[in-house]
């Protein structure tokens, strides 16, 4: 997800692939958007994202009887910070959690 672009803020929340590495002169790598354009960003731009991962809940206090519990990863809402997930419970039952409350299982 791209994050923190001042000079191209309609790309902010745009979902993309690192297509090579850091250009040592420039600091930037290439990132392949899904419109299949090339942007040239710095990894500052960058944040990996969860969403399509199966992830075990932990550390959440208001809800402690969902720890332990194992989910798939959906978006991330860059606004509240949290990801959609949907509990491996037999009821698919959706949550929002913050990243700090996930582990890749």
């Amino acid at each position: 997800v791209l994050v923190g672009l001042q000079k191209a803020p309609q790309l902010i929340g745009k979902t993309g692939s690192v297509a090579g590495p850091v250009d040592g002169a420039t600091g930037r790598c290439p990132v392949l958007l899904a419109d299949n354009s090339v942007k040239s960003l710095k990894p500052d731009n960058l944040r990996k994202v969860l969403t399509g991962a199966v992830v075990r809940l932990k550390g959440l206090q208001a809800a402690p009887e969902l720890n332990g519990q194992l989910a798939e990863c959906g978006q991330l809402d860059l606004t509240t910070e949290r990801y959609n997930v949907t509990l491996a419970d037999g009821k698919d039952s959706l949550k929002k959690v913050k990243e700090a409350n996930l582990e890749v299982a």
